[in-house]
This record gives C-alpha cells, sequence and structure tokens, in this order.
C-alpha cells in the first residue's frame, strides 16, 4: 500500500494470454516502483504483488530473459529493448 510519502516513480503493465491448449486466460502483468522497492504484480492487482529490492528487480529481469533466451523463441533480443516511455 502507497503511504502519504511514497509515490509511484514508474509503472509498465504487460498484457499476457494464455494458450487456448494451456487453459486459455488472460492476464496483466504490471510493475511499479514505488519508493524504494519495485512491485511486480499479476492480474494487476495489489494483493497478488511481490514487493522486490531493486536488486531482486534486476535479478528477475535477467531470470525472464533467460528463460525466453532458452526456448525456441527466434526474436528475442541479446539486448533489453527500451520499454515506452524511454525506460529499460
Amino acid at each position: 500500500m502507497i503511504g502519504p510519502v511514497e509515490r509511484e516513480s514508474h509503472r509498465h503493465a504487460v498484457a499476457a494470454r494464455r494458450p487456448f491448449a494451456a487453459g486459455g486466460g488472460a492476464c496483466t502483468v504490471l510493475v511499479r516502483r514505488v519508493g524504494d522497492r519495485v512491485e511486480l504484480a499479476h492480474h494487476a492487482a495489489a494483493e497478488t504483488s511481490a514487493a522486490l529490492t531493486p536488486g531482486q528487480a534486476v535479478e528477475v529481469a535477467a531470470a525472464l530473459a533467460a528463460a525466453a533466451r532458452d526456448g525456441r523463441c527466434d526474436d528475442v533480443p541479446a539486448e533489453l529493448p527500451e520499454l515506452p516511455g524511454g525506460s529499460r
């Protein structure tokens, strides 16, 4: 929960879809920077969010990138792309 002094300084949402063969459905993964923590929320709901330190957020980003590269995806860039708004 955001306190009176804490402000959200970053927000990025990724709309994801689960394949029909795997049960289907949609989910929005939300990444926010609030104060000194990074929040990762499943279904963009605060109740499902994990509060991460900046170091943990970098670790999660590296793990996601590694998992994408280990798959059969030919469209995974070697470098992280620029996100909308010019942040990484």
